[in-house]
């Protein structure tokens, strides 16, 4: 068996090293879980190691070779023994639906870190697991093995993931499943348990950094700055160094201030934009955003200095320092964005999502300043 090569995975040192052991002894898995925060490697991981198991001329040093047709093939994610499934909008049109299957793989060849974006909601449809179950348990056609990659796991239905669980009971021999999901809590808890678990952790600040710079020429202060608002999520941090997510990041901010200042007009005219924002996933840009604020707020509330804030580029507006928020009150108000994330995925209407943020945290935050 091939070893596998990863050169190209950022980080990720114990998943690699779990990998590549179990490969060694020809111990892998019927079934992995990759686990952790979106944009740290999970998906290449698991496409490197789809590369492995079906290269036909492993190196000297039994890596796989790159060059052989399995691996060229793999590298294209076309390979007949090689099953993606990932989630997109649900459509009863096959053009739409090809549409959606050929930009997640141009997207993915092009920066295997990039974040995925959809203006509507997404899952992976109880179709997808069928013709899945219909074809793995027959003979390869190219290599020795099947390989199959179930992207953004979370997103399968509860009949999906259900019939999932029926491939599990009777896993073919020959195939290897690796899911992968920057939301673990939101999987059927039988699929989770029936699964080889690897984590993996957020990308470290430093390396990001380092990866920013040499990707985008940025200077130091810009680098670190988006660093910090990465989480350490690799993905994040290129989507807000490439521009992409720049507006939201404004509009984000004119929003929180309004609020504090109490501006029904512009409060009303700002969710209205993000009420018409095609690309529902900077709904949840936005919440994140506004996360940070409060961790920053609740930094400076105890003391903590500027070099401790994520937004210290801009945080005399950000913080709003003529306002004393009392702890325990940031608190509540980090667990109400927190809950309107989790309503977010119940796709309940946008302008009342956030209408119903904006007045809970007004009367959480703004209703005694004072308290201490």
């Amino acid at each position: 068996m091939a070893e596998m090569s990863l050169k190209e995975v950022i980080g990720q040192k114990v998943a690699q090293e779990i990998l590549l052991q179990a490969s060694k002894k020809n111990r892998l898995a019927n079934t992995y879980l990759f686990y952790g925060p979106a944009g740290v490697g999970k998906f290449l991981v698991a496409w490197r190691l789809a590369q492995t198991l079906l290269c036909e001329k492993p190196t000297e040093n039994s890596s796989a070779c790159g060059a052989c047709p399995s691996c060229l093939k793999v590298a294209q994610l076309c390979h007949p023994d090689f099953y993606l499934v990932f989630p997109h909008p649900s459509s009863d049109k096959p053009r739409e639906v090809q549409e959606h299957e050929d930009h997640f793989r141009q997207a993915k060849m092009a920066e295997p870190y990039q974040l995925m974006e959809y203006n509507r909601p997404i899952n992976i449809s109880v179709d997808k697991i069928r013709f899945l179950k219909e074809q793995i348990y027959r003979m390869p056609f190219q290599s020795e093995k099947k390989v199959v990659i179930i992207e953004q796991a979370e997103s399968m239905r509860s009949d999906s993931a259900n019939l999932l669980l029926k491939i599990f009971e009777e896993p073919p021999a020959d195939t290897v499943l690796v899911l992968t999901t920057s939301q673990i809590d939101r999987m059927l808890p039988t699929v989770v348990s029936r699964s080889q678990k690897i984590r993996f952790a957020p990308v470290t600040l430093e390396t990001i950094h380092s990866e920013l710079q040499k990707r985008f020429s940025l200077d130091e202060e810009k680098a670190g700055y988006y660093a910090s608002l990465s989480e350490g999520s690799l993905g994040v941090a290129l989507s807000f160094a490439s521009g992409q997510w720049e507006k939201t990041l404004e509009n984000s901010h004119r929003l929180w201030r309004a609020v504090w200042s109490k501006k029904t007009k512009e409060i009303q005219d700002l969710i209205e934009i993000f009420s018409l924002e095609k690309d529902r996933s900077q709904i949840l840009l936005l919440l994140k955003i506004w996360q940070y604020l409060l961790r920053d707020i609740f930094s400076a509330s105890v003391g903590l200095g500027s070099r401790h804030l994520i937004f210290r580029p801009l945080h005399n507006q950000a913080l709003l320092p003529n306002l004393n928020f009392a702890p325990p009150r940031i608190y509540l108000a980090f667990q109400i964005v927190n809950q309107t994330r989790l309503d977010f995925y119940r796709n309940l209407g946008i302008k009342s999502l956030l209408v119903g943020l904006v007045l809970s945290l007004q009367s959480t935050l703004l209703s005694n300043t004072e308290e201490n």
